[in-house]
């Protein structure tokens, strides 16, 4: 046999033939280790970039997180995504060398909705064999993936539909999977789901399902829905067509159609003009022509820059009448990193300040630094104003480093060593993020030491407690790593000899918030604590909560499993031991059956104890939401009051978890009330018997015109009551055409009252004296509004009137005269005590 010389076959040009056939992360991991040419011609960041979502090979796997070591460097969010990621790839070896670490990466729930959302069957078969419980987000997340093979499963393995909310609205949310299988465009697999689900769908199933299929399906899938589901949506036979149905045919139910209320079109309209398929202009002119309002939600317009044609598709839009403006698209452009559609947006106008300071946090809470680099391009940033420094505390509470250096550098060490103290949180802090704000000057505190236990990094509360951090003696940083099942830094918080407070207040803490954290109904970080001595009177917690009636229930059968373990290990290999257990045992038993006699017996008191604890959980749930009104209310965002948290536990309230704060939480939730208020305001003008408007037009200190709208009802009692509607931006020139279409528009969309219910109802139009208003001409009372309105009264303020003349007149040169004469009088007795008493005294 003759050594033959491989290295020809080893030539740069044969290499990249070979890559062709590999996967990304083949090449990354195997194929550069060859030798160094071979490194050195794949360094683009398209070969040293290791996808975790898709398969890696196992041994470079293993090599990476195959230690301890490695997983203690992360924090507890760094590590679930690690197994999200994993479970996703389809790798069961690779996971499986991640779920050895059970300290650091527990078998929770959303590990198998990654590999359900996958379509990896066997590894959901394998995790629901090692134990790991599922809830109804698996059978969403198979269905928005649409994988029907992996739904069946799930469902004959009992995964439920459906489960409690999180609110005291004590009701079941609907069964989602359709509208997640809609959402993604399978069309067959709703039309399965639908047929399987549970009987008669409820209103909200519906609505939520149109709004899935206007998103994610073909306009004949969204049509053929929405004829069926809604009411009035039906397209009527053509005359002259004749149905052909058999007679023996068996007639199938038909289903109860819905209504679609006002702010429910409007998100079915939104996701129809957001969504990703080729006919979205054919589905929105469809909902148009079945009388859905031209108007697009806040996050509707958010959702258009996700498009790769958002410019034209935001230009066909507002041709058809949508008002979109360039100050509502801005602060989503910055939070999804279109660094290109923010830049169009600032070329085509300028915006205003608030709008900025939008773009700027949202860039900082998201960690882009390329937004903060255009920004700093533009010349929009001032480190002067307190913005920058706002944006810093949001990049440091989600933990980006790169952001967190960017705006440090930015705003200067003087300026920031000054107010460091102000940063009191942080929600993703590792090592490296930790040592450089420590750095900056930020003070190792109480607060420091929690934040780094609720970020679940042991890197830094081992850096911490070496330089000397004091810790918080309630046991707090206990309750927060528990909320989130984080075993490993429970476990290294012990060891780090961390007070433990009062058991029972810890254990009550963790559970209230537990619920927010995303772990499943077996909370093994609860667990934990009453296995280590944080004592809880487990037949008095829940508060009647349906979300935490399952999570009780599962601790009190691990509490009375920790007590027979504890017992088995007390027991002694003598046969009287035995028997003393076994009676001790069968002692618990006829106490159990003794407690349920009573608890039945007291049935009627424990109902009035759970009706006074459910009055004391809305009055405490009515203090937090009026505490959070009081923080709005000061004009700034709810992240720049850390002082919540205490004054939430000094009136022993459930405080608002801060990781579902964020820079826009303020302005959503101001969304959200004004849904309500709009369907109360509809309502009551619907029911009027007559119906008055005032308006006013005004120009801000941002040179922007505004239209202040009001309306008065006369209700049925004959009471007047004022309802304020809307200030509305007034786009283009301020005349009567587009204050009188802005007015209509209003009257429409937040009233309820269209053109042609106004001539009915509307019997006056109060303005201000001006020509634009009550012009004869021109002018939107006399000529615009009473086009609309013949019958309706114009009313003008006589003194804003006389103000204007008043006004005019002062330019008339014998009007100067006069007012220079009188004026001169004025000086000549006021600046002498004499003349004046001799004027009063005269005048007297």
């Amino acid at each position: 046999m003759t050594n033959e010389d491989p290295s020809p076959l080893w030539q740069l040009d044969l290499v990249q033939r070979y890559a062709s056939s590999l996967s990304h992360n083949e090449v990354a991991c195997v194929l550069r280790l060859v030798s160094k040419a071979t490194a050195a011609h794949f360094q683009t960041a398209e070969y040293i970039t290791v996808r975790m979502s898709q398969l890696v090979p196992h041994h470079a796997f293993v090599r990476r997180w195959g230690d301890a070591r490695a997983l203690r460097r992360l924090t507890w969010r760094q590590r679930r995504q690690l197994l999200k990621l994993t479970a996703r790839s389809g790798s069961l070896v690779n996971l499986e060398a991640l779920l050895a670490f059970e300290e650091y990466c527990p078998l929770l729930p959303f590990v198998l909705e990654a590999a359900a959302g996958a379509g990896h069957l066997a590894i959901c078969q394998a995790l629901r064999e090692r134990g790991c419980p599922f809830r109804d987000k698996a059978l969403h997340k198979a269905a928005a993936g649409g994988h029907r093979a992996t739904c069946e499963w799930l469902l004959a393995s009992g995964c439920p539909w459906s489960r409690w909310r999180r609110s005291m609205r004590l009701a079941p949310l609907a069964p989602l999977a359709p509208q997640y299988a809609a959402a993604g465009g399978h069309a067959e697999l709703v039309d399965w789901l639908m047929t399987i689900r549970p009987p008669q769908p409820k209103d909200d199933d519906v609505r939520l399902l149109i709004s899935g299929a206007a998103e994610g399906c073909n306009m004949e899938t969204m049509q053929r829905l929405y004829s069926t589901w809604i009411r009035g949506g039906q397209v009527e036979e053509e005359e002259g067509e004749e149905e052909e149905e058999e007679e023996d045919e068996e007639e199938e139910e038909e289903p109860r159609r819905v209504t679609l209320s006002w702010d429910q079109k409007e998100i079915i309209l939104g996701a129809a003009a957001s969504s990703l398929t080729s006919d979205w202009q054919a589905k929105v002119e469809y909902l148009e022509a079945r009388g859905f309002t031209k108007w697009l939600g806040n996050r509707n317009v958010g959702d258009i820059l996700r498009c790769a044609d958002w410019a034209a598709r935001l230009e066909w839009l507002r041709q058809r009448g949508y008002r979109v403006s360039n100050a509502d698209l801005a602060p989503w452009a910055a939070h999804s990193g279109n660094a290109a559609a923010l830049a169009t947006l600032l070329q085509q106008e300028a915006l205003p300040s608030r709008t900025i300071q939008a773009v700027l946090e949202n860039a900082a809470d998201a960690g882009h630094v390329h937004i903060l680099d255009l920004l700093a391009a533009q010349g929009l940033l001032s480190p002067d104003d307190g913005g920058l420094f706002r944006a810093f505390i949001y990049a440091v509470r989600k933990g980006h480093v790169a952001a967190v250096d960017w705006l440090a550098q930015a705003l200067g060490p003087e300026a920031l060593g000054q107010r460091m103290a102000e940063v009191t949180w942080c929600h993703n802090l590792t090592l490296e993020l930790l040592i450089m704000l420590h750095g900056l000057g930020w003070p190792l505190c109480e607060e420091t030491f929690t934040s780094a236990a609720d970020s679940g990094n042991e890197e830094a509360l081992e850096w911490l407690a070496e330089h000397g951090c004091p810790m918080r003696t309630d046991g707090i940083a206990y309750a927060v790593a528990a909320c989130h099942g984080d075993l490993s830094t429970l476990n290294f918080l012990r060891r780090l000899g961390c007070p433990v407070g009062d058991g029972n207040y810890v254990f009550r803490h963790a559970l209230s918030q537990y619920p927010f954290h995303d772990c499943g109904p077996r909370p093994i970080g609860l667990a934990w604590l009453l296995d280590h001595g944080f004592r809880a009177d487990l037949e008095n917690v829940g508060g009647g909560r349906p979300e935490l009636e399952e999570v009780v229930d599962w601790l009190r059968k691990e509490q009375r499993r920790q007590r027979r373990q504890r017992r088995q290990r007390r027991q002694t290999s003598s046969g009287a031991a035995a028997e003393a257990v076994e009676a001790a045992e069968a002692a618990e038993t006829a106490a159990a059956a003794a407690e349920a006699a009573a608890a039945a017996e007291a049935a009627a008191e424990a109902a009035e104890q759970q009706q006074w604890k459910q009055q004391a959980e809305e009055a405490a749930r009515l203090q937090q939401l009026t505490y959070l009104f009081h923080l709005l209310s000061r004009g700034r965002p709810v992240l720049d009051y850390t002082a919540a948290e205490e004054a939430f536990e000094v009136l022993r309230v459930p405080h608002f978890d801060r990781s579902h704060w964020s820079g826009t939480t303020g302005w959503q939730l101001a969304e959200a009330l004004d849904g309500v208020l709009l369907d109360k305001i509809r309502e009551l003008v619907q029911g009027a018997c007559f119906v008055a408007i005032s308006m006013d037009e005004c120009v801000g200190i941002d040179k922007v015109s505004r239209l202040s709208l009001h309306v008065y009802i006369v209700d049925a009692e004959w009471n007047r009551v004022p309802l304020f509607l809307d200030v509305a931006h007034l786009w283009g020139t301020p005349n009567a055409d587009n204050i009188t279409q802005l007015v209509l528009n209003t009257l429409s969309v937040k009233a309820g009252l269209g053109e042609e219910e106004l001539p009915g109802k509307l019997v006056a139009c109060s303005t201000d004296g001006t020509s634009l208003m009550t012009g004869n001409q021109r002018g939107v009372v006399a000529t615009q509004v009473n086009g609309v309105v013949p019958f309706s009264v114009g009313i003008h303020c006589m003194a804003h009137r006389t103000s204007l003349a008043a006004a005019a007149l002062e330019k008339a040169p014998v009007v100067k005269a006069v007012l220079s004469a009188i004026r001169e009088v004025d000086v000549y007795f006021s600046h002498s005590a004499k003349r004046l008493s001799e004027f009063e005294d005269a005048a007297s």
